[in-house]
This record gives structure tokens, C-alpha cells and sequence, in this order.
């Protein structure tokens, strides 16, 4: 009864694009690898010029002849990879097939084009199904690595045309978000290479309206990831870089720079001075281009670094005389796809003279296992937690069943309130409040209780590993001669262990 009840509050938010695509899908999904994908046999590949190449995390990868390492995991095949190997988890399958390694210049070409050519001819011989998700990704690396290095083996030319194909027809309108606005950029860069006007005509203007549904007012991407935002920003800068090369008609080019600049200014703004940034949300470090990279090559393109006003995306930012603090005060966005979601509301997170303090824990994984389930929790954010439980409903890897609601109840330049009611089966609203002075921060939490049963509420805050063990004096938490936190009229305060 309970698994019902957690799919029909998860099932009721999503769009009747996506149900109906669930269904076809699925019955289509045994027979994909056996379809021929030949529209595209025999048309020439043009070989495009284009520049940002640090916009690609590509080092580090691959390592000598079939050694790879992804998320911290290191793996040898042996003499032939297995392409669908699950050893380390599906996202570590991934990486392996995105083929960001192509542009990583230690690797000798001669390894780059083994595996290209073992890829493809596994491929097109069915040893494995292609997914819409890595194939986007793969299609605009090989396409780059062509750009470059002009290799052409047939085999490799007909698996890249097979693959335009296959993701032309397999859309990933079941999942919409970011997915589909990586197979749209693919199959804009596609368009491109191929010189296929028809293609550019049905593709740049989905990808156009898929940006303005995508994107919030302020210039961040809905599903409020920073990770995410600047792994799309990256891929949009590499594509305008290829449009602005290319005999592509022009009257597309003034929206998609529109965008690239408001998804930067966005960044700049949500940013720390350091450049580094909160992981909110589905984010860790090292998977998109650092935000150096990221200014380098905008500024290369001529988009200026300005900060703008964060609002929409749900973020407020607040700076005194030595520390930045960013304040997560948004609600889940899309409503239909919240899979990188936390239950994090009104969580808080900390840079004091430039290092990280107080943090959110960021994610590990992407399995469905404890640590996924932990990292997505409340407890993981640095927020309260009333009567150990989640202010909404996290499950499975990317599933969020009932939900809570943020309303702002007042805002200014240095101030914030709001409320959510994600503890409303406790009968209890959760108000938090800050107040950002110069030199000290205050934050105010309140639990208006009805009738129901007593709350027990715990303020979580998670330190940064740099900072060492904290000391507690009385109501005090000495942290460094930098930053004291100072409760009022606390029960008790523990220390514990985090991973």
C-alpha cells in the first residue's frame, strides 16, 4: 500500500507527454537495437571549426590502453572493453561511453581511434543497446574529435551516422529536463555537421523553445543544480562557437546568445568570489568546467561577466564583510521532473575569507542505495529536521512523491523570511528568517504547531572537512578564529561524523 501511494503522489506531477511516451518506450525499448537507423548512410560529415576546447573536463579519464577512471573509480579491462559494463554503477557506464577522453591531449590517437572503432563496430552489430541520454553526449564528442583530427574510418563514420538517427527518433520526451536538452543540442550540433537544412529547421527551434521552458527568469536552469546549469551552459557555448562557424541560417543565433548570456550572468551572480560554488541539490565538483573555464571561454565569445539579481531560481545570496552565504529558499522545479531534487528548504551554506565553512554534503552516487537516500535527505542540508523526518518525499534515485511548498514571507537587500510546509502531517509550518549584518549573520527558526503531536526539531549544520573538529563552550561553537556560531537556549548540541 505504501509503494501505491508513493507512485500515485509521484505519478500525478508529470506531464501527459511524458506518461504516454513512458508506455511507447517500453514496448518499443527490446526492439531499438535491431532497427536499421539508415536515413543518414553515405551523407559527408563537414569538418567544423571550433574553439572553447577547455570546455570539455576531459583529463584524467583515461589512463593507457583500456585503464579508466570515473567518479573516483578506477577500472581495467583487460585486452577488450566491455562497453556495458555495470561493475561501478550505471552513471560509471556512462562516463565510459560519453567519450570525453577523445580531447584529452596526454592520450595517443592511436588508443582514441582503437576504441572509437571497437565502439562503433560493437554498435552496429547489437552487442548492446544505445541509450538517448550518452549517445547526445558521444555525438558532439565525435564530432569535435573529427573537427580536429579529420579521422574517418568507415566504421566510425556509419555508427555516427546510425547514432543522429537512433536520437532523432528516441527523444528523450519521457524524462524532458535536462536530457532532452542534451539531445537537442546534439542534434543541433548534427544539423550543423551534416549540412542538413531540414534537420536545422526542426531542431533549433525545439532547442530555442526548450531553453525558454528551461530556463527561469534570472537566468538559471529549473532544475536549480549548479552542476547541471554549467554543464548545459558549457555545451550551449560549444554550440554557438560551431553555429557561428558554420553556413547556419543566422536567424537563430540571437536567442541562443540570449541564453548563453543569461545562464552566465545567472552564474556569475550565484557563484562565491572564489569561484567555486554551493552543492545544492544533484551537484559535486569536478564534473562540469570549473567557472574559470567557464568565464575564459565566454569572455573569448564576447560575453562580459556581470552579475545579475538571483530571484526566480529560488537562491538569495547574501555578503558581509568577510563571508558570502547562499540561501536556498526555492521549491521543486519542474514539478514534473524533480529527479535531481533535495529536500533541502531554506537550507543555508557558508564562505568565510574565501573558504568553504558550512556546506552542503553534495552527492556520491547515483544508485538507488543508502547513500543516495541520505544525500537527498534533510539531514544532509544544513536546515531543520522536526520529528526525524524529511520535509518531502525523496525515493528510489530520482523519485519525489508528496512535496512541500516555500512561500517568502518578506525579503530585502540583507534580510529574508519564509515558510514551508513540508511538516504539515506533524501539523507544524517551519518559518526561518535571516538577517545579514557586516560581521554576523542571524537565523531565526520558528515551529508554529496546531494540534497534533509535540515536535522535536534539530538544526542541522554540516562543516567542511578543512575546518577540523569544531569545539562546543556552553552554547557556543567555536569553529575557527573567524566564525563562531552561537545558539539560543539550545537542549543540547553534539557533534557528529559525516561522511
Amino acid at each position: 500500500m505504501r509503494k501505491l501511494l508513493l507512485l500515485v503522489h509521484t505519478l500525478r506531477y508529470l506531464t501527459l507527454r511524458q506518461l504516454y511516451f513512458q508506455v511507447y518506450y517500453k514496448l518499443k525499448s527490446p526492439f531499438v537495437r535491431y532497427i536499421p537507423y539508415r536515413k543518414y548512410s553515405g551523407r559527408p560529415f563537414a569538418r567544423l571549426s571550433w574553439s572553447c576546447k577547455e570546455l570539455i573536463v576531459s583529463s584524467g579519464k583515461l589512463s593507457g590502453q583500456n585503464q579508466f577512471t570515473f567518479l573516483n573509480r578506477s577500472h581495467h579491462f583487460g585486452k577488450k572493453v566491455d562497453w556495458n559494463f555495470q561493475g561501478h554503477g550505471k552513471l560509471w557506464n556512462y562516463n565510459l561511453q560519453y567519450f570525453d577522453y577523445l580531447h584529452d591531449a596526454a592520450i595517443d590517437d592511436e588508443i582514441k581511434q582503437q576504441l572509437l572503432n571497437d565502439f562503433s563496430a560493437q554498435l552496429l552489430h547489437h552487442t548492446f543497446a544505445p541509450e538517448p541520454y550518452p549517445v547526445s553526449l558521444r555525438i558532439i564528442n565525435w564530432i569535435l574529435y573529427y573537427a580536429d583530427t579529420g579521422y574517418a574510418s568507415p566504421v566510425f563514420l556509419d555508427a555516427l551516422r546510425y547514432q543522429v538517427h537512433y536520437l532523432e527518433s528516441n527523444l528523450e520526451y519521457h524524462i524532458l529536463a535536462n536530457h532532452l536538452l542534451e539531445n537537442l543540442m546534439a542534434l543541433a550540433v548534427a544539423s550543423i555537421a551534416l549540412n542538413d537544412k531540414s534537420l536545422q529547421a526542426t531542431i533549433f527551434p525545439k532547442l530555442i523553445s526548450e531553453l525558454q521552458e528551461q530556463l527561469f527568469e534570472d537566468g538559471g536552469h529549473y532544475e536549480r543544480s549548479p552542476m547541471y546549469h554549467s554543464i548545459i551552459l558549457s555545451k550551449m557555448m560549444v554550440v554557438y562557437t560551431l553555429f557561428v562557424n558554420s553556413s547556419t541560417e543566422v536567424k537563430y543565433a540571437g536567442k541562443i546568445k540570449l541564453s548563453i548570456h543569461t545562464m552566465f550572468q545567472w552564474l556569475s551572480s550565484f557563484c562565491f568570489s572564489t569561484g567555486s560554488f554551493s552543492l545544492v541539490n544533484d551537484s559535486t565538483h569536478h564534473i562540469a568546467p570549473s567557472f574559470a573555464t567557464i568565464t575564459k571561454s565566454a569572455q573569448q565569445l564576447g560575453f562580459p561577466q556581470q552579475n545579475g539579481r538571483l530571484g526566480q531560481s529560488g537562491f538569495r545570496k547574501y555578503c558581509g564583510t568577510n563571508y558570502e552565504l547562499i540561501v536556498d529558499a526555492g521549491n521543486i522545479s519542474p514539478a514534473y521532473q524533480p529527479g535531481h531534487t533535495h529536500s533541502g528548504m531554506l537550507a543555508f551554506n557558508l564562505q568565510v575569507h574565501g573558504r568553504d565553512v558550512i556546506v552542503d554534503t553534495g552527492i556520491s552516487t547515483y544508485e538507488n542505495n543508502a547513500t543516495r537516500a541520505f544525500e537527498r535527505s534533510t539531514k544532509a542540508h544544513n536546515t531543520v529536521v522536526v520529528n526525524n523526518e524529511d520535509q518531502f518525499q525523496v525515493w528510489s534515485s530520482f523519485r519525489v512523491a508528496k512535496r512541500a511548498k516555500v512561500e517568502i514571507l518578506q525579503e530585502g537587500d540583507s534580510h529574508l523570511s519564509a515558510s514551508h510546509n513540508g511538516y504539515r502531517s506533524n501539523n507544524i509550518v517551519h518559518t526561518r528568517s535571516f538577517k545579514a549584518g557586516q560581521q554576523q549573520i542571524e537565523i531565526k527558526d520558528i515551529l508554529v504547531q496546531g494540534a497534533g503531536k509535540l515536535a522535536a526539531g534539530e538544526a542541522f549544520i554540516h562543516f567542511d572537512y578543512s575546518v577540523g573538529e569544531p569545539t562546543i563552550v556552553h552554547n557556543k561553537i567555536w569553529v575557527n578564529k573567524h566564525l563562531t556560531v552561537i545558539f539560543e537556549n539550545p537542549l543540547a548540541i553534539n557533534i557528529l561524523a559525516y561522511q
